[in-house]
């Protein structure tokens, strides 16, 4: 019983000194970014932008995108993205002004970055950065294969269906960079995890939840000894 207690204890001890960041899944589907307007900081606690007034802002994930994204929302739904089966109605991003743009994510993600795209005339790359605006070290990178067009699951969709793609990757990322055939390639339901566990930096604070659970650990294990060499 002394063993389970003690192993317990340091149990809480090692997870109280190892950091308590935890990730947090986060989908990016573009919905309220609005039609033919600029992504930008929609999803940055900043707002998106079109030229000719009108702007809209989604949750503040700290997560921004270059100049060259826009959101389009579905014909069918009265916007002009001539696209179809999109895994989350009726908006979709694409970046309509030329072939390389980029993600940041200010506050880092890990493990993986998964997303739908339709790609029906040409196909792409999508690479993981350890720096923002697609710097640093490459931590990954995955393919985007051509598309075949087809008229399900919605006839009036040139860019149609939309598939998954998917990369894994090790350490801390903070940008992603889009090359290929961006201007004929839709994105929707980017999908990635927010934060990264990891040991807090020499001398700083750690929260009370970490506070506490060391609390607990030295105390578990102060009782242990105590009742063993007294």
């Amino acid at each position: 019983m002394k063993k389970m207690w003690m192993l317990l204890c340091a149990i809480f001890l090692v997870f109280s000194l190892a950091g308590t960041s935890i990730a947090t899944p986060v989908t990016l589907d573009f919905e309220g970014v609005g039609d033919a307007h600029q992504v930008l900081d929609f999803y940055g606690g900043g707002t998106s932008y079109l030229a000719a007034g009108g702007t809209g802002s989604g949750t503040d994930h700290g997560i921004t995108f270059s100049s060259g994204a826009y959101g389009f929302v579905d014909t069918d739904d009265g916007g002009t993205g001539n696209f179809g089966g999109e895994p989350s109605p009726d908006t979709a991003m694409s970046f309509p002004l030329g072939s390389i743009w980029t993600m940041d994510v200010s506050g880092g993600f890990n493990t993986q970055l998964s997303l739908y795209y339709a790609n029906p005339y040409g196909d792409g790359t999508v690479d993981i950065y350890s720096g923002l605006g697609g710097t640093g070290s490459l931590l990954g990178s995955f393919a985007l294969p051509q598309i075949t067009a087809t008229p399900t699951p919605d006839p009036n969709g040139i860019y149609s269906p939309f598939e998954t793609a998917f990369g894994n990757f090790s350490g801390t990322a903070y940008s992603v960079k889009f090359s290929g055939d961006m201007a004929n390639t839709f994105f929707d339901d980017i999908s990635l995890d927010l934060g990264v566990a990891s040991v807090p930096p020499a001398g700083a604070i750690p929260e009370p939840s970490t506070m506490i659970l060391f609390g607990i650990g030295t105390l578990g294990l102060a009782g242990v000894l105590r009742r063993k060499f007294i």
